[in-house]
């Protein structure tokens, strides 16, 4: 019994000392990357076609997850996001009637230093976001906004690990 707790505690150890950092933790975004995001301004989004208020939500949940209370730093580039979605029908009934929504957003977004012409990085992000028609129109608006809620947030997410990955230098 005490070989397998030393054992353990000599692997622990071990693991510990190696850098593994989980993907999706808090602990992965590396130090320092609070104050390499509160760098970053955030434009303003644009609306799309199929959503008025979708540009308004990624804008939002991308301030809320780049910049931290306590972070003043200097403002050095600008995160330019274009949105595109679509809604489409996944569950039709004999009536022709849809039951259910694939609301589907994707994100192409450039950081550019301020006064520079070229983005320093760039990329795509997409999610998917699911949502049931019933019969109650409030319940069916109520669902539709929150996939869209939903769809932003992730979004925000993708995008804050892409750019956790461009500025961040490892050690």
């Amino acid at each position: 019994m005490r070989t397998r707790t030393i054992l353990a505690a000599c692997a622990a150890l071990m693991l510990a000392g190696c850098g593994f950092r989980p993907l999706y933790g808090t602990s992965s975004i590396p130090q320092g990357a609070e104050s390499a995001f509160a760098t970053i301004r955030v434009e303003p989004i644009a609306a799309t076609n199929d959503s008025d208020r979708i540009g308004f939500l990624v804008a939002e949940a991308l301030d809320r997850t780049l910049h931290t209370p306590g972070h003043n730093e200097p403002v050095a580039y600008a995160l330019a996001v274009k949105l595109a979605d679509e809604r489409r029908g996944l569950a039709v009934q004999d009536d022709a009637s849809v039951t259910r929504y694939n609301y589907r957003l994707v994100a192409e977004w450039a950081l550019t230093p301020l006064g520079a012409e070229t983005p320093a990085t760039s990329g795509r992000a997409e999610t998917t976001a699911s949502y049931n028609v019933v019969d109650s129109q409030y319940a069916t608006l109520v669902a539709r906004k929150d996939a869209e809620d939903r769809a932003a947030r992730e979004i925000a997410e993708q995008i804050k690990l892409r750019l956790a990955v461009s500025l961040i230098k490892p050690d």
